[in-house]
């Protein structure tokens, strides 16, 4: 019996205690209010919130279920997060999908570290497309998604964000009651060129979302882009119009006025075009890069405008009515090396449209001393080209001459054809040194190759007009006549012949003349009627004994026949004339040398040189002597006294008296 009361005594005590603990766990549970911590957290008391969050932690976890726990631990989270605290954040946000995965905060813990990682775009992305992937249609997720679409619209990953868009709005049906989805798609359409889909979601967004459009600078922005490359350029000015009406600090409110200057420029509308980017200068852009940008497109729409409208802008804005000093502005001020190419290019355009080439080529010109730009060399050198015409045409030599003085140390700034042009016209204007070193530089680079054959015969040229005849040689070995045209082989024909004749390579002379086979009764140009002289030349000067006086006869004849060409200059017949006559005088046919130099005197009544009347007038004096005319030498004496009374030739016919 007092077995069975001990047994029974035990029961009850043990029962009772189970009571007692059953009752104490009841208590405790009870006692543990996260409702209070949530209130905390809303009122943005954080500080108390995470205290009294980590107390429960510290103290009654064990009581807590999995839901409890994880929830605790994301208000924790949330707490730590708002003290500033990331790191812990994060380490508690974190052992919700490790410990509680089935919570139902975990959706919001992984928006929370997203939040806590959104300088980290990897972390971030990853987490936003946790909650979008796992847990959709759920609000989190719609979230998540428009997130993400910030995200890769903010990126210009326009692709990425479609499909997420595109599967709230056609797979979740969620578009009526996030009706923005439609405007965000409209956007990313829009990024990804896709015109006809942008303007169509954004129709329905216009419906829907009207007020919230324009309340907000980047969907005003984003419509008025929309529209404006779907041609719709009335629409694109009404929205970007009211954006920089009433949002003139918006971000990109310079690209903004540039769209909507060039929707008003589609709409025949220049001048509100400049009064719109005007409008955004005078807010002072901080942005430089910004600044010029608005600068670089006014100076390209002022040029556009009619008299009145610009007269107006001058009156209204005297600090933006200038187009050359704003372009100027923009190429010497600007940081962005694509606006400076751009300013140069149009400031050049509208000097070559006012009819200043030489303010066109010198601004080219300054732009490539700063920046080698394959485009502004092109341009500068076309223009290059037409300038040169004009100044050749105008006989501008002066102009031509000190824009060689200002480009020849750096010759590379110019093409081919433009050197080949301006060696040219200095070649004319005989300043062959100054040619010679245009064209001894292209000969030097095989990137001229394709111009070496006109330099090198250029070169061959000037080393004739500067007697320069051993390099003649050389150079004339390398140019190939075989394609050349008649004129062209009988000019080089008859530079070689007295390149020879001048170096005293007599025997080179006979040799190549013997290779001529020209008609002189069939004299086609200057050049072969200047061989044929050469030849009766030559035979004039035959020393062979064996030749005897043949050699000279032949020579009369051709320069008899050579006196039928028409082609001949006054000097040219002079020339021929004195050396038909000196023949005749050599040969001792008196009377046919007088004639001669009588012809040649006639052409030089109106010339002012005395060099070939003296000549002329020394052998009538001694041909009258050998003819025994005394008187008529006396009087050519006298004459001959009275033209230069220092005349060499002077002395030498006293001597002989």
């Amino acid at each position: 019996m007092r077995t069975r009361t001990v047994s029974l005594r035990l029961s009850i005590g043990l029962a009772l205690f189970l009571c007692q603990v059953f009752a104490s766990t009841i208590a405790h549970a009870a006692s543990i209010d996260l409702t209070s911590i949530e209130e905390l957290l809303k009122n943005q008391n954080y500080s108390i919130a995470l205290e009294r969050a980590l107390t429960i932690l510290n103290t009654k976890q064990s009581l807590l279920s999995p839901s409890e726990a994880g929830k605790l631990h994301y208000l924790i989270g949330a707490a730590y997060h708002k003290n500033g605290n990331a790191d812990m954040a994060a380490t508690y946000l974190k052992k919700i999908e490790t410990q509680f995965p089935t919570s139902e905060y975990l959706k919001q813990s992984l928006l929370e570290l997203a939040d806590i990682y959104k300088e980290d775009y990897f972390q971030r992305e990853a987490y936003l497309e946790k909650v979008f992937d796992k847990f959709p249609q759920t609000p989190e997720a719609v979230y998540a998604g428009i997130e993400l679409s910030k995200d890769y619209f903010s990126l210009k990953n326009y692709k990425k964000a479609v499909p997420i868009i595109e599967k709230m709005v056609k797979s979740w049906n969620v578009g009526e009651q996030y009706p923005e989805l439609e405007m965000l798609l409209a956007i990313v359409y829009a990024g990804t060129d896709d015109t006809t889909q942008a303007s169509g979601y954004l129709k329905i967004a216009e419906n829907k979302i009207p007020k919230i459009i324009n309340s907000n600078p980047s969907y005003l922005f984003e419509a008025g882009k929309i529209h404006y490359h779907n041609r719709d350029h009335q629409k694109a000015a009404a929205y970007l119009t009211k954006l920089i009406n009433v949002y003139p600090t918006f971000k990109d409110i310079d690209e903004a006025a540039i769209i909507l200057s060039q929707s008003y420029q589609q709409q025949k509308n220049s001048f509100m075009s400049a009064v719109y980017l005007i409008k955004v200068l005078a807010n002072n852009p901080t942005d430089q890069k910004k600044k010029y940008g608005l600068l670089l497109n006014l100076g390209k729409i002022l040029a556009t405008l009619k008299e009145e409208e610009l007269e107006k802008i001058k009156t209204n804005y005297p600090l933006y009515g200038d187009s050359k000093r704003l372009l100027t502005m923009v190429k010497e001020n600007s940081p962005d090396s694509d606006q400076k190419r751009t300013a140069t290019i149009f400031l050049s355009g509208e000097f070559q449209a006012a009819g200043d080439l030489k303010q066109s080529t010198d601004n080219y010109y300054r732009f490539l001393e700063t920046k080698r730009d394959p485009l502004v060399e092109k341009l500068f050198r076309e223009n290059l080209d037409i300038y040169l015409d004009a100044l050749r045409q105008d006989k501008n030599y002066d102009e031509i001459f000190k824009f060689w003085a200002l480009i020849k140390e750096k010759k590379s700034y110019l093409s081919g054809a433009n050197l080949v042009k301006l060696g040219a016209v200095l070649f004319d204007m005989q300043l062959y040194g100054n040619a010679h070193e245009i064209y001894r530089f292209m000969d030097q680079y095989t990137m001229f190759s394709e111009y070496w054959p006109t330099v090198r015969q250029q070169l061959a040229r000037l080393y004739i007009k500067m007697e320069q005849y051993d390099e003649y040689l050389d150079i004339r070995a390398k140019i190939v006549m075989d394609d050349a045209s008649e004129p062209e082989k009988s000019e080089f024909l008859y530079y070689t012949l007295q390149a020879y004749k001048k170096t005293a390579n007599g025997e080179e002379v006979k040799n190549l003349i013997k290779t001529v086979a020209l008609n002189p009764k069939e004299i086609k140009n200057t050049f072969q009627s200047q061989i044929l002289e050469l030849k009766a030349e030559t035979l004039a000067e035959e020393k062979d004994p064996a030749a005897g006086a043949g050699a000279g006869t032949a020579a009369l004849e051709l320069y008899n026949e050579l006196f039928n060409y028409k082609g001949l200059t006054a000097s040219q017949r002079i020339s021929l004339l004195v050396k038909t006559a000196d023949l005749n005088y050599n040969l001792g046919n008196w009377q046919a040398a007088l004639d001669n130099y009588n012809s040649a005197e006639e052409y030089l009544v109106n010339d002012a040189g005395t060099e070939n009347k003296e000549w002329i007038l020394f052998h009538k004096i001694s041909i009258y002597r050998n003819t025994d005319r005394p008187g008529e030498a006396q009087k050519t004496l006298a004459d001959l006294r009275k033209l230069n009374p220092t005349s060499f030739w002077l002395r030498q016919a006293e001597k002989r008296k």
